[in-house]
C-alpha cells in the first residue's frame, strides 16, 4: 500500500515539483483508499475444495457464489483459521479447515497486494501442478484479493520444517535428506525454458534478485539471455558505486549463450523444506514438501547455486552451521563457486552481513 501511495505521490511531484505535500498527501491517501477494493475479488479460479471451504458448495446456482456470499465466506474462513506462520512485515500463513465435515484442509498465504510475489508464486504452483504433478509442492486452489492483501490458497502440507528438526538429526539422516533433496532439485532443473523464452516468473511476472533489505525486481523488461539477467543483477544503485559493481561483475565467467534456463526455486533453505517422520524408520525424517515459491521461475543454471547459503551467518540459523555440507549436490555452491563467492561480495555491498 505504501509503495502504491508513493508511486502516486511521485507522479504528482514530477508534474509539479513545488507541490505542497502537507496539503496533497491526505488527498492522495483518501483517493487511494476509495479506489481500493473492500470486498474479495477472485484473481485466479477457485478449486472445488476452495469453493467448498468458502461457499459450502461446489455448484453455483447463480446465487450461492455471488459477491456477498464470497465476502461473507472469506471473512468466516479467515476468522476461523489457525495461524501457522507470521511473516515479518509481509502477512502470514493460515491453516483453514471446514467446520461441517467436508474434509477440506487448505493453507492461505496472506501477502501485501502491492507486491508481485503472489502472482509469481501462484504461477509457479500452477506450472508445477501441470508439468510435475507428483512433485511435493503445494497444489494451487485459487488466488484472491481482499482489501490490501492477496490470499494465495494452496494445499496444506502438514508436519514440520527441516530447520526445526535439524539439531536432532544424525549424520546419516542428514545425508539421506541431502540425497532426497538432490533428486527433487534435479527434477526441477530438468524443466527447461523454451528457446528464446522470457526469464523470471513463469507467468511473465519478470525477474527478481532480492538481497534481504533490497527488493530488486523488473517486471517490465523482457529478458531472454543470461547476459541480460546478469546486467540486471548488478544494476542496483549500491553505496559501493558503479565501478565496484562493474569490477565484481568482471570477475565472473561470461554467461554461456547456449545454456538453457532451468526452473528455479530461488530461496532454498531449511525453513522452506517440510519433513515428516519416516514411516519405516520412525527415528528418522523424510522430505515431504518444498514451500515458498515466490522467487521461482526460469533462470540461468547458476542462479540457484548462487542464492543458496546467501545468509550463511544470519541470526537464528547458528544451529545450522553445518547445513552447507548437506546442501543438495546439484545446487551446491561448489557447482558454481565463482558465482556464489562474487554473489556474497555483492550481497555485502547491499547491506547483508554474510
Amino acid at each position: 500500500m505504501n509503495q502504491e501511495i508513493l508511486g502516486a505521490l511521485q507522479a504528482e511531484l514530477s508534474e509539479n515539483p513545488s507541490l505542497n505535500l502537507d496539503h496533497e498527501m491526505p488527498r492522495i491517501q483518501l483517493e487511494f483508499k476509495k479506489n481500493w477494493p473492500t470486498k474479495p475479488a477472485i484473481l485466479q479460479p477457485l478449486s472445488d475444495a476452495a469453493k467448498l471451504l468458502i461457499f459450502g458448495t461446489v455448484t453455483d446456482d447463480g446465487v450461492s457464489h455471488n459477491d456477498s456470499n464470497l465476502d461473507r465466506g472469506v471473512r468466516r474462513v479467515l476468522e476461523n483459521a489457525t495461524v501457522i506462520t507470521k511473516l515479518l512485515g509481509r502477512g502470514g500463513i493460515l491453516r483453514c479447515r471446514d467446520t461441517v465435515g467436508l474434509d477440506v484442509d487448505i493453507a492461505i498465504k496472506i501477502v501485501p497486494a502491492s507486491t508481485n510475489s503472489p502472482k509469481t508464486e501462484y504461477s509457479a504452483l500452477q506450472y508445477l501442478a501441470q508439468h510435475a504433478s507428483d512433485f511435493p509442492a503445494p497444489k494451487p486452489h485459487g488466488l484472491l484479493q481482499f482489501v490490501h492483501s492477496k490470499l494465495i490458497m494452496m494445499s496444506y502440507i502438514p508436519s514440520t520444517t527441516l530447520h526445526d528438526v535439524w539439531p536432532s538429526l544424525s549424520r546419516q539422516n542428514k545425508l539421506s535428506i541431502q540425497r532426497q533433496l538432490d533428486q527433487l532439485f534435479k527434477r526441477l532443473r530438468d524443466l527447461k525454458q523454451q528457446p528464446g523464452g522470457r526469464l523470471g516468473g513463469v507467468g511473465g511476472e519478470g525477474v527478481s534478485d532480492s538481497h534481504a533489505w533490497v527488493d530488486h525486481a523488473d517486471s517490465e523488461t523482457v529478458m531472454t539471455t543470461a547476459s541480460e539477467f546478469r546486467d540486471f543483477q548488478f544494476s542496483i544503485e549500491a553505496a559501493c558505486g558503479v565501478e565496484y559493481a562493474a569490477f565484481l561483475k568482471s570477475l565472473l565467467p561470461h554467461p554461456d549463450p547456449n545454456v538453457t534456463a532451468v526452473f528455479t526455486h530461488g530461496d532454498v533453505f531449511p525453513k522452506n523444506i517440510i519433513v515428516d517422520r519416516d514411516p519405516v524408520r520412525p527415528a528418522e525424517y523424510v522430505v515431504t514438501g518444498i514451500i515458498d515459491w515466490e522467487e521461482a521461475g526460469f533462470y540461468p543454471p547458476w542462479f540457484e547455486s548462487s542464492k543458496v547459503l546467501y545468509t550463511f551467518n544470519e541470526d537464528k540459523r547458528t544451529d545450522m552451521q553445518d547445513w552447507w555440507m548437506y546442501v543438495p549436490d546439484c545446487i551446491a555452491p561448489a557447482s558454481y563457486p565463482s558465482e556464489w563467492a562474487v554473489g556474497r561480495l555483492w550481497d555485502k555491498a547491499n547491506g547483508i552481513n554474510v
